[in-house]
């Protein structure tokens, strides 16, 4: 029976050291807890001030960009009519292009569509014949 106390003894010894150890790594647990709270509010502290200005000037950014959209936009629309204007100065240009390109195949004998680019009177034939058609000559 004296075996047998001795080994209640023991294990009471054992669980009394367990249970220390436990306290006292629960107080460090906690003190850890505390810190890592106080140091969670100074940093809240002092980020969410400059968060909350990030925030009001994306918004800002957003804001005027949406204002630059819409300019584009009204741009856009309002200017479907030079669009049309310009698209019919390309047309106008390309025929003109068209017959001094032709004109050109008739004076130098080039296959049509194919001018002599690379000749020294080739710029000079078309400048000539475009202020011929357009009177500054």
């Amino acid at each position: 029976m004296k075996n047998f106390v001795m080994k209640i003894a023991d294990t009471q010894a054992v669980a009394g050291a367990l249970q220390l150890g436990l306290q006292q790594k629960s107080a460090s647990i906690q003190k850890t807890a505390f810190w890592l709270l106080e140091t969670n509010s100074g940093i809240t502290d002092k980020l969410e001030p400059a968060l909350g200005e990030q925030k009001r000037r994306i918004a800002g950014l957003e804001a005027r960009e949406m204002e630059k959209l819409g300019g584009i936009e009204s741009r856009h629309t309002d200017g479907a009519a030079p669009m049309e204007a310009m698209r019919e100065n390309t047309e106008k240009m390309k025929r003109a292009i068209h017959e001094v390109t032709s004109k050109i195949v008739a004076i130098g004998g080039h296959h049509a569509g194919m001018p002599d680019q690379h000749g020294p009177d080739a710029a000079n034939v078309v400048t000539n014949d475009m202020k011929k058609q357009s009177g500054k000559t």
